[in-house]
């Protein structure tokens, strides 16, 4: 007001629109506070007010001291907060300091060294650990499993000091997993660079002889590979099952899926269980067993009826290698050596560590199932008997991404010494790819 006027309504601080308090260009509180029944000459100062205020708060009406009280509150927060950020600025700048000293004294040990270094890492370390690799400049980079890698991964390794890139990997089989969907069908997000290279006439070599699969297994694979060859040395080790007449088949049923989430099939989950079993009854290990599937949802049902039908078909006193480190059933003759115990206890005893040795005896069997995975998941890997639960079985033909040739290729190229599709084969075929292998098949008997 005028000089000499009184003012009955006090803002402390600065409003939300950012006007100043009573106390000309201060810190500004969170919101302005209002405190009635407060008289403020002109001579007098926001600053003088607080600090009566706060000798003598209840010179204030009641509603009047709550709020003087908030805004108390709500300044010392935003001085804590201030001072907070502060500390912080501080901390990353010295987080940021470390990183640079810790950064250049790897790089200041690895180049003082008279043999050349190794350096190896994931195409995500290298991304993490540019600055890294920016100090070490190293001129030649290799790209193992190159084919399953993103092309922007690989820039991200790459710098102005690379003379050589040596890409490595086999672009037929799964390509770099990309999560959106319009990235990979309108811009083609999930093709390497290698399969880029390759698809522009890049010169290249390739290995021709395969050291893993009974030449019947690679013989399907040639219209992937068609210069496929095979190492008969290496290969011919492998022995087909002898508790089957064929090393391969194709367990034709025409069972229909189930769709939730992930498409399943229960009937032929049942197929498959038996099948593994039957593998494990004839002597072979579960380790030496991989279920593949496509789906998810199939994997879950695949791998409970495994454990199931372990619990229902042995004996872990008959099949002592299943568990590793063998459970010892309870000696029921140590109880009865306790003086203090009667027959009543001993026998509650008894029975309570029976109870614990069949549960443990479970649990050790779970761990000791045939391992069974999503096709994906299983890239690279192998196993000397491999069951296929191809799942999708309906009058339709859809087949979804089984469709991805890929895939396929990935499916029947892991085994050793058995291969074993269970599925059907009239959903499939209306796949070119898939009715060739089945077609091929059909030809081997």
């Amino acid at each position: 007001g005028a000089p000499g006027c009184g003012a009955k309504l006090l803002y402390l601080g600065g409003s939300a629109d950012g006007r100043e308090g009573a106390h000309g260009g201060g810190k500004q509180s969170p919101w302005p506070v209002e405190i009635p029944g407060i008289q403020l000459q002109a001579q007098g100062t926001a600053d003088d007010l607080h600090q009566r205020l706060a000798n003598d708060p209840w010179r204030l009406p009641p509603k009047g001291r709550a709020l003087f009280v908030q805004h108390l509150i709500a300044q010392r927060t935003q001085n804590c907060q201030m001072d907070l950020l502060q500390e912080l600025d501080k901390y990353n700048s010295h987080c940021q300091h470390f990183q640079e000293v810790s950064t250049a004294q790897t790089a200041a040990h690895l180049q003082s060294q008279d043999e050349p270094h190794l350096l190896g890492m994931t195409i995500t370390g290298a991304a993490l650990n540019s600055q890294l690799l920016s100090a070490i400049k190293p001129a030649i980079v290799i790209v193992e499993e190159a084919a399953e890698v993103l092309e922007p991964q690989i820039i991200a390794a790459l710098g102005p000091w690379v003379q050589h890139l040596i890409m490595i990997g086999d672009h037929k089989q799964l390509r770099p997993q990309v999560e959106s969907y319009t990235l990979v069908k309108k811009h083609h997000f999930d093709i390497s660079m290698m399969e880029r290279m390759l698809n522009n006439d890049m010169p290249h070599t390739r290995l021709l002889a395969q050291n893993r699969m009974r030449p019947e297994f690679s013989k399907l694979l040639l219209d992937i590979y068609p210069d496929y060859k095979d190492n008969l040395d290496i290969v011919s080790k492998n022995k087909a099952p002898a508790c089957m007449a064929h090393s391969m088949f194709f367990w034709h049923h025409t069972s229909p899926e189930t769709s939730e989430r992930s498409y399943k099939n229960v009937d032929e989950v049942k197929r498959v269980t038996q099948l593994a079993l039957w593998f494990i009854q004839q002597g072979y290990q579960p380790e030496q067993i991989t279920v593949l599937t496509p789906y998810r949802g199939q994997t879950h049902l695949l791998r409970q009826s495994m454990c199931d039908g372990l619990d229902k078909v042995f004996e872990i006193t008959d099949h002592p290698d299943l568990i590793e480190n063998a459970v010892v059933p309870p000696d029921p003759s140590s109880f009865r050596q306790r003086g203090r115990s009667n027959s009543r206890n001993i026998q509650e005893e008894e029975m309570d560590l029976k109870v614990q040795h069949d549960e443990k005896t479970k649990s050790a069997r779970r761990h000791h199932r045939p391992l069974v995975h999503t096709i994906d998941r299983y890239q690279g890997d192998e196993n000397e008997i491999v069951i296929v639960s191809l799942t999708r079985s309906n009058g339709e033909g859809k087949i979804g991404f089984l469709k991805t040739l890929n895939r396929r290729c990935v499916a029947q190229s892991r085994a050793k010494c058995g291969l074993f599709f269970v599925g059907n084969k009239d959903t499939l075929m209306a796949c070119d790819h898939w009715r060739r292998l089945i077609g091929s098949m059909e030809k081997e008997g």
